[in-house]
């Protein structure tokens, strides 16, 4: 399950996604350079090669370590796009021969300059060679998919149902969870998304088409809690003068229960913006988080987390025109290793969860602040390398502090319900033994 957000404010485009993964599965971040490319030249995507375009656009991609697209990314024109999956009527096509929604997503953003070429290449994409297959890590998922595109002056959500599509433009805030957010209001649909829903009596005409209603698959959307965690982000991303924290902490949210004394996530039996995988109501967690910022002018920015579980991770400056990922990252596959930059916070964050109200108490202010200075410096133009460096460095002390401290004590008390699902989860993945 996944949270998409954008919204246009007075100071430009603010994009923000968490996706949420199965929980070993590790998510790295890449930067993959433009390109020029052999007229006869195949491209290999997931599980199928396709045919390459001349040029393909830099981008800046959050992916699970094992698929070729990813689940989040920008380009070097300030494209973001972020997709989710959507459980329909329609049943997802299983076969491992067709492109996954991640791999379209790449494909958007390596052949589109604006929202609108790269929504335009995702659906040519679509229909020339269908999406599907496994989506999932360690249990397999199939499911169709929707997007948000944005650039700095549009965005578009657009829904893909086999091979049947429909988008809408939107200027102002939108969000999608893992539902359909589109009824009636949408700008353009395939004669096949219109077609089938008259054909199985789900709409009458185009005119009457709602397609939130028609397509949407009541059980999985009432139990990924789709509308409630579009409802959290939607009022998050609505404030007067929200910023590219406020994106931030929208993506750590838990909703009401954030408010109540001793809660701690590791215990969720439903999902959350901020996803805790902890069994079976609740099985999918925020494994990567992204947010960017897009100027009126065109310049972006983009920070991440670059690690899972977002309410205890920071974000870091990761990409721009003059930034990247500082030459110390080091990218993790399956097996834990300790100098993977996402395997390390993973051991982090597990201390920071059966401590989670110590790390409220004294990293969560310290964070805020490190986090506050980190986006003040990027809209004052102070956007260099040496930011991006200095953003890893804090972000990283600051967490080996708290693991030093605390990794060693007890659990907190409303920790200890969620010991055995951790348990059981670090003997899985192979994930060094913290000392419980």
């Amino acid at each position: 399950m996944c949270d998409t957000i954008v919204t246009y404010t007075k100071d430009g485009m603010l994009f923000g996604k968490n996706s949420d993964r199965d929980p070993d599965e590790v998510q790295n971040l890449e930067i993959v350079k433009a390109q020029d490319h052999a007229a006869s030249e195949l491209l290999k995507c997931t599980y199928i090669e396709i045919p390459q375009v001349p040029h393909t656009h830099e981008v800046f991609l959050s992916k699970p370590y094992w698929i070729w697209g990813a689940e989040m990314g920008v380009n070097e024109h300030g494209v973001c796009i972020g997709n989710e999956a959507i459980f329909t009527r329609v049943k997802a096509r299983k076969e491992n021969k067709y492109l996954l929604g991640m791999d379209l997503l790449r494909l958007g953003l390596e052949r589109g300059r604006t929202a609108k070429e790269s929504r335009d290449a995702i659906i040519d994409l679509l229909v020339k060679h269908g999406q599907g297959g496994n989506h999932g890590h360690s249990h397999r998922t199939f499911y169709d998919n929707e997007y948000l595109i944005a650039d700095k002056n549009e965005a578009y959500v657009l829904v893909l149902i086999d091979r049947a599509w429909a988008w809408k433009r939107v200027t102002n805030a939108w969000t999608i969870s893992n539902v359909i957010s589109l009824t009636t209001d949408f700008d353009a649909a395939s004669d096949a998304m219109i077609q089938r829903a008259i054909s199985k009596g789900w709409a009458r005409s185009k005119e009457t088409l709602d397609l939130k209603r028609s397509y949407t698959a009541g059980f999985m959307t009432r139990m990924a809690a789709s509308d409630a965690r579009a409802a959290c982000t939607l009022a998050a991303i609505s404030k007067e003068g929200v910023q590219a924290t406020g994106i931030m902490d929208a993506l750590r949210s838990h909703g009401a229960n954030d408010s109540i004394p001793g809660y701690n996530p590791v215990n969720n039996s439903r999902i959350s913006v901020c996803a805790h995988a902890t069994g079976l109501t609740s099985p999918s967690h925020s494994t990567g988080s992204l947010v960017a910022w897009c100027t009126p002018s065109g310049d972006f920015h983009v920070f991440s987390t670059g690690s899972s579980t977002p309410c205890v991770s920071t974000f870091k400056y990761v990409y721009s025109r003059r930034a990247r990922l500082p030459a110390t990252y080091v990218p993790g596959s399956r097996a834990p290793d300790p100098e993977a930059y996402w395997w390390r916070w993973e051991r982090a964050n597990h201390v920071a969860m059966l401590h989670y109200r110590a790390y409220n108490d004294e990293i969560a202010p310290r964070r805020r602040e490190i986090e506050q200075e980190l986006v003040a410096r990027v809209y004052r133009g102070d956007a260099s390398q040496e930011l991006a460096d200095e953003s890893f460095s804090k972000a990283d002390q600051l967490m080996e502090r708290f693991v030093k401290t605390h990794e060693g004590e007890p659990p907190e008390e409303p920790a200890k319900k969620g010991l055995k699902y951790l348990r059981k989860l670090d003997s899985f993945t192979g994930l060094a033994k913290l000392r419980y």
